[in-house]
Order: C-alpha cells, then structure tokens, then sequence
C-alpha cells in the first residue's frame, strides 16, 4: 500500500466544475504517467464503467515532502453527466475514501 497526496476535481459537464478532493489517499500500486490511474478498490463497487472510460487522469507528478504521502498527484478531473450525478460520486467517494469534497459555489444563471 502507498500514500499519495490527491487533487481531484470533479465536472457535472465537461464545461462546469462542481468541486473537487485534495487529500491523502492510499492506493493498492504508485500512479505512473501514461498508465492508467489505479483506483481504489472500494471506489470501483459503484460507477465502475465511470472510472473505467476515465482511467487515464494523472496530469502532473511530483515529490511530495509531507508524510505520510510520497507523491502529490494532480488529475484532469472526472466528468459526469450531470450535477445528480456529480453529487453522488462526490458522496460515494467521501464514503469510501474519508476524503472531504469541497462543492464550488452554486453559480445562479439568471443573473
């Protein structure tokens, strides 16, 4: 088992960030660039086909110097289909990683 330090953000469209996790987050293998993301088991038992068509998020690599993470991984981010959604995956991995999500502000269209 390995610990990394996460920022993961999370879309309810490809245009419209809904928040995001930044954490310690301890994974079963190190996450390599180009290879595809080694998700936690326990995120997998729902949206499974979601991180599958979404595997290959790492964006930055970098050493980081606060244990007991090793690494600071920056992601692309997630894209859902909606906010719906958005909500219930950012839920479901609260749940499964004890990770806190952070929900952007509301924007209010009409104005």
């Amino acid at each position: 088992m390995v610990a990394i330090h996460v920022d993961l953000p999370i879309f309810s469209s490809p245009t419209d960030p809904y928040g995001w996790f930044s954490g310690v987050l301890h994974l079963q293998a190190m996450p390599e660039d180009g290879l595809p993301f080694p998700w936690p088991e326990e995120w997998l038992q729902q949206f499974a086909e979601l991180f599958d068509e979404q595997r290959l998020q790492v964006w930055g690599l970098s050493e980081w110097p606060y244990p007991p993470a090793e690494l600071h991984v920056t992601m692309f981010g997630l894209v859902c289909r909606d906010r719906d959604q958005a909500g219930e995956l950012a839920r479901h991995i609260e749940r499964c990683s004890g990770l806190v999500f952070n929900e952007h502000g509301l924007t209010d269209a009409s104005t």
